[in-house]
């Protein structure tokens, strides 16, 4: 709870910068006021709730994480075009990062059992996007600095949240208590239902969450997805509780 309260703490800091009071950002974000403050004590608010109060001020989730984190204090975004070699060439996101954290092509080459025709491959990549200036010897020099941040709904976040998901779906694939899936072959107005009920049911599961706020019982982290896939297949999916 204490992060969630540090993540409506940010909201309310950017609004004070931005000079908005509350009941406008309320307007923005066309909700209420009383349910905004509650969303901002932490109180039944879903990530969803949080990505659009952060679309509303102008930023990523990315941003905000590190903003919380404190510890990153330059940062920079991939352009589109970086983002799709990123999120397609194998491995090539992985050697980044090591050469974001200090690590030289010969030590990342040695340390992950690389060949140079490897190494040569990563580094023409990375140069041609703009990224490194590829030196002799295979020396690099870093053209960006700092802590990266992905595009919203980018390529690299439609990948990992593909990894995400299907992560979960092959970690419970057998367990039909757990984890449910449908494919329903309906028409565009029984989608549109459909859309309403998932909403609906995202409400519920948040009024739960603000009754139990005042239950002393120990309570344990839920992850819950519900979604809707995209042209006509529908997707319901029920991740299991974490510990």
């Amino acid at each position: 709870m204490q992060d969630v309260q540090r993540f409506g703490d940010l909201v309310k800091a950017e609004l004070k910068r931005q000079g908005l009071t509350q009941q406008e950002f309320a307007q923005l974000m066309k909700t209420s006021v009383p349910t905004l403050k509650r969303w901002l004590r932490g109180e039944g608010v879903l990530l969803r709730d949080w990505i659009k109060m952060l679309e509303c001020l102008g930023l990523g989730l990315s941003d905000a994480l590190l903003r919380l984190d404190g510890s990153a204090q330059k940062s920079f975004t991939y352009t589109l075009k970086q983002e799709q070699l990123l999120s397609t060439e194998a491995g090539l996101l992985a050697f980044f990062d090591q050469l974001l954290k200090g690590r030289s092509p010969k030590q990342i080459a040695r340390q992950h059992t690389l060949t140079e025709a490897s190494v040569v491959f990563y580094l023409s990549k990375l140069e041609r996007v703009g990224l490194v200036e590829w030196l002799p010897g295979n020396r690099v020099k870093l053209l960006v600095s700092g802590e990266p941040s992905w595009i919203s709904a980018g390529p690299l976040a439609q990948k990992f949240r593909r990894q995400i998901i299907d992560g979960f779906v092959e970690g419970h694939i057998d367990d039909r208590e757990r984890l449910k899936i449908g494919l329903y072959s309906l028409s565009k107005g029984s989608r549109r239902k459909l859309s309403a009920l998932l909403d609906e049911l995202a409400e519920k599961v948040r009024n739960l969450e603000v009754r139990d706020a005042q239950d002393p019982e120990s309570k344990k982290l839920t992850t819950v997805i519900l979604g809707q896939g995209t042209d006509d297949v529908p997707i319901l999916t029920k991740i299991p509780n974490r510990s």
